[in-house]
């Protein structure tokens, strides 16, 4: 019965594919059936294809490791790429092919896919192309990557996932994460190299890197992992060092927490190196401070304090108990682990009292102390023991200054290019680090309202502790506008506090106090300065006190203080040449004083658009007058000097007063100035200066007096006060005029900072001339070698006297003194205090 079925059931499908087979199209000649087209005579065989990926297996890990079997195996499969593939065609089963890597990626699911081109791999490890075409689909693909991922994992697990049958014995947990480690490298070799090449074309590549590199990382910190458990702090402090060297992601920094308390207490305790785990810790919380915002706290920040909250608390207990070294060794390791935290600071300044005090004398207290143009010379002290620059000046001799790197770790030049990079660890005094958006926010800031020229470029490099920078010229110290304090970037939507910037300095700002009457204001030694490569245990003076006094030479002598700022010049004149107890210093030593005293002028404000007015007020000026007035020298040794041009002489030598004042030539500039103005007499105009100091409102009245008696000019001067004379008077170009300083970068007196600082913006289009300056000042600029630089500076001085766009008034040096036992490490004597970090006490 069945069979008669089946027969019937037989004839039914025939006669079905029958009449299909009537009605079917005869197949046309110029479109053939689609098959597989292979090419077994000549296959296409890259040759060099496998000499790219050398086996570069280190000697890392146990011994025989690299004879043994399973670590070759894991080794030799990263030397064949290829990708893995499964296709369907619609009337033939599944066929999987060992294909050279797809230059293209493949999306699934790829379903009737018109055409594919494939090149197989045979057994021979040659390439055979083959044509797939007509309705194939893809349903599986492994890319060569991805598998590696997959088999080394499968490796580290225990397995053997290339079916080797070899035994695992003799390759311990530690050593399979050093195959993996290095098998996955070869990996990352071959794909960079592949999407360098073309390999791999095109986007869409991005994820199989990204997957590598997590995969490395985990094993990563797997290895760090052992070497924690171990206690081999030098290889875990080296993997970390590898692990940190990109972005490690944040999945990586959650896992680290635990890893990095553990390294940096237990290092610690056993007494590693020290200075080595505190650059990794830095290089550490560095990366999690950009990767989190500074409103959260990122996950390593959290383990290390909590876990400093715990040793903290043993502190305490062991005080209670009466241990108190116990104590110390907890408060210790607590602040290892978050130098940041105030009960543990001053815990530990109870159990061990500061021995390392500086008292500097001071005639003013810092009102401010974020660098700004016009500051004094406490608040130029304060600014350099809180605030660093990207280079900063070594003296060398009288005519020579060098620009050193502070913050800048490496410097890379081209023609006129040069790569800066911020050195590991450099943070913030609030734990945050240094990078370059806050070296370019600085950059900016440190020009002024105008900006930094067009010919010096500052732009962020792709890394980003790096910018670069385009210099107009190739000589002449490139490096001395480098100079500039870094700043820490406002945060968004925040607003700056300009009187107390965050800086990377040593010091940084604790509060003001009295001491048996006198005032002072403390800086302490900020406790992330030494997690700085070559800064561990600095600064050794661990707080600078400025005290306000009027007598600080006598305060000094009395041993009231350790350093004195503001001297007379008779206090260091040759009477106190027997004085063995201190050590005096002065700018009029080195002749190195870069600070030039002026009159600015504010064209806008009538007939001072005039320069012939302007030249006027200068030739009517007994500025030797003044300054013997004011500041006498010593019999000995000159220390003020009048200022013909703003740029100072080199040379300490002063001016004969017929060299500046000219009374005649005064009075025939200003008929010539109000000839062809409609403005006539009476002539009166404002002069505002900065208030606090009052042998500078002396001078400014007898300033006054002498324009008056010789020009009929009235002056009005206007005291206004010191912390607001810079923004609102200055800046604001709310002045007639205004009394001002300028600190040049180094000895070469380049103008065109002081150019941006101190004159109105773009007012070439008043007819005023300051085009021709900036043009002159870009001249110096751009001159290759002395010679030029020279004829340049001239040029500029001739333009200068000629519109006279400020008035130079004078230079007044600097002294200070301190007493033996302080070692002060000066390299710059208009920036004493460059290198606080450095300056010892004897106990």
């Amino acid at each position: 019965m069945w069979m008669a079925r089946t027969k019937a059931a037989l004839i039914v499908w025939f006669a079905l594919a029958a009449v299909f087979l009537f009605f079917l199209p005869p197949a046309s000649p110029q479109q053939p059936i689609p098959k597989e087209i292979e090419e077994p005579s000549k296959p296409k065989i890259n040759l060099d294809y496998w000499q790219k990926f050398e086996n570069t297996f280190s000697a890392e890990g146990s011994p025989g490791l690299q004879t043994h079997p399973l670590a070759l195996a894991m080794l030799q499969a990263a030397d064949i790429p290829y990708d893995t593939i499964v296709i369907q065609h619609p009337v033939r089963p599944l066929a999987t092919y060992q294909v050279e890597p797809l230059t293209n990626p493949i999306t699934l699911p790829a379903s009737d896919l018109p055409f594919l081109k494939l090149r197989v791999l045979s057994d021979k490890f040659l390439f055979r192309e083959i044509v797939k075409a007509g309705g194939i689909t893809v349903k599986s693909l492994e890319f060569f990557e991805n598998r590696m991922i997959r088999q080394v994992q499968q490796f580290i697990e225990g397995k053997d996932p290339l079916k080797t049958g070899a035994p695992r014995q003799g390759i311990s947990p530690l050593d399979a994460l050093i195959i993996g480690e290095q098998t996955l490298e070869k990996v990352l070799r071959f794909h960079e190299s592949a999407r360098r090449t073309g390999i791999r074309a095109g986007k869409g590549w991005e994820w199989l890197e990204k997957s590598l590199l997590k995969q490395l990382q985990e094993i990563r910190l797997g290895k760090i992992r052992v070497f924690v458990r171990e206690r081999q702090w030098d290889k875990a402090t080296g993997e970390l060092g590898i692990l940190f060297a990109n972005d490690p992601g944040k999945e990586s920094l959650e896992n680290l927490g635990g890893l990095l308390s553990d390294l940096v207490d237990g290092a610690n305790v056993a007494g590693h190196n020290h200075a080595r785990v505190r650059e990794i810790q830095g290089l550490v919380l560095a990366w999690e401070r950009r990767l989190y915002s500074t409103a959260a706290q990122g996950p390593v920040s959290s383990t290390l304090h909590s876990r400093a909250d715990k040793l903290l608390l043993e502190a305490e207990k062991s005080l209670t108990d009466g241990n108190s070294i116990q104590a110390k060794e907890f408060l210790l390791r607590a602040l290892e682990l978050n130098p940041g935290n105030e009960h543990a600071q001053n815990l530990n300044n109870r159990l061990v009292p500061r021995q390392s005090l500086l008292k500097v004398g001071v005639r003013k207290l810092p009102s401010r102390w974020d660098p700004f143009p016009m500051a004094t010379e406490s608040e130029l002290a304060a600014i350099d023991l809180a605030y660093e620059s990207l280079f900063m000046n070594r003296l060398e001799n009288l005519d020579s200054m060098a620009a050193t790197p502070v913050l800048a770790n490496s410097t890379h030049e081209g023609a006129r290019h040069c790569r800066i990079t911020l050195g590991r660890g450099c943070f913030f005094s609030n734990g945050l680090p240094a990078a370059s958006a806050d070296i370019l926010q600085s950059w900016q800031e440190s020009w002024g309202v105008n900006g930094p020229p067009d010919q010096m470029d500052m732009s962020p490099g792709r890394d980003p502790l790096a910018v670069f920078v385009r210099f107009p010229h190739n000589g002449n110290n490139p490096y001395a506008f480098l100079k500039f304090k870094i700043l820490q970037e406002p945060a968004e939507n925040g607003k700056a506090d300009r009187t107390r910037r965050t800086g990377t300095g040593p010091y940084q700002f604790s509060g003001h106090g009295m001491e048996l009457g006198r005032p002072y204001m403390a800086f302490l030694a900020q406790p992330y300065f030494s997690f700085r490569e070559g800064k561990t245990g600095k600064p050794w003076i661990k707080e600078v006190r400025f005290f306000q006094t009027a007598t600080p030479e006598e305060d000094l002598r009395a041993g009231k203080l350790d350093f004195a700022l503001n001297l007379s010049p008779q206090a260091t004149g040759a009477k106190n040449a027997a004085n063995s107890s201190l050590v005096f210093g002065s700018t009029a030593k080195t002749g190195q004083n870069r600070r030039v005293f002026f009159l600015a002028v504010n064209p806008g404000k009538g007939l001072l658009a005039k320069a012939e007015t302007r030249k006027a007020l200068a030739h009517a000026i007994r500025r030797e007058d003044i300054l013997n007035s004011v500041w006498p020298g010593s019999a000995q040794e000159i220390f003020t000097r009048p200022l013909r041009d703003i740029l100072p002489l080199i040379s300490p030598k002063p001016l004969s007063p017929t060299d500046l004042w000219e009374p005649d030539l005064a009075a025939a500039f200003l008929r010539q100035a109000i000839d062809q103005s409609e403005e006539g007499k009476p002539l009166a105009f404002s002069l505002k200066y900065p208030g606090g100091d009052d042998r500078l409102a002396k001078a400014i009245k007898m300033l006054c007096e002498q324009i008056h008696s010789t020009l009929g000019i009235t002056l009005n001067p206007e005291e206004i006060p010191h912390k607001d004379y810079w923004e609102k008077a200055v800046q604001a170009r709310d002045f007639e005029l205004a009394f001002g300083w300028h600190d040049f970068d180094d000895n070469q007196f380049m103008p065109m900072r002081l150019l941006r600082h101190w004159l109105p913006g773009r007012l070439a289009s008043a007819n005023v001339g300051w085009q021709e300056l900036e043009d002159q000042a870009r001249a110096m600029l751009e001159q290759p070698d002395n010679s030029g630089f020279k004829k340049a500076r001239q040029g500029f001085l001739d333009s200068a006297r000629k519109l006279q766009p400020l008035i130079p008034l004078w230079q007044i040096d600097r002294h200070w003194a301190w007493r033996k036992g302080v070692h002060p490490e000066i390299t710059d004597p208009n920036h004493l205090f460059l290198q606080a970090a450095d300056w010892r006490i004897d106990p």
